[in-house]
């Protein structure tokens, strides 16, 4: 049970990242200089998802736990953009902003060539929807390796 919580409360951590982040980006600083720190961030979730994981429990349940608050905040998102039309003004519209912010800047280099031209307007779940799979994979990924180096 323990380590079921842990799971759960490591899923948080991009919110309070992202709004540790949201402050630093009011300093003049440009978004290619946010790529290395959104690397960094994705590495050290793949090392939360090391340390964490317990090698001998199915790797897809405690993956879907340390997301779970990030398919929550994407669910929210998308209900936000399709259903609603705008996102909310309130402590919980830009909650879900922040938990995506850390790795929102790789995320957009990578599918920019592909989701964006120059005559459309930028649509934004394509990119947080990407980055929750791709925080799902890097639990994935984190769990595989431990249990590798354990076996």
């Amino acid at each position: 049970m323990k380590k079921t919580t842990q799971l759960g409360f490591a899923g948080v951590l991009p919110l309070v990242i992202g709004k540790g982040l949201s402050l630093f980006m009011l300093l003049p600083i440009t978004g290619w200089m946010l790529l290395p720190i959104s690397t960094i961030l994705y590495f050290l979730w793949y090392r939360l998802a090391y340390r964490l994981f317990d090698e001998h429990r199915n790797l897809f349940i405690q993956s879907f736990l340390v997301c779970a608050f990030g398919l929550f905040m994407l669910l929210l998102l998308l209900f936000q953009e399709f259903v609603v039309g705008h996102m909310w003004l309130n402590i919980l519209g830009v909650s879900c902003q922040l938990y995506f912010l850390p790795g929102l800047s790789i995320t957009s280099f990578i599918l920019s060539p592909f989701l964006f031209s120059a005559t459309e307007a930028v649509r934004f779940w394509p990119l947080y929807l990407c980055e929750w799979i791709i925080l799902f994979i890097l639990c994935q990924i984190g769990g595989l390796m431990k249990r590798r180096d354990r076996f």
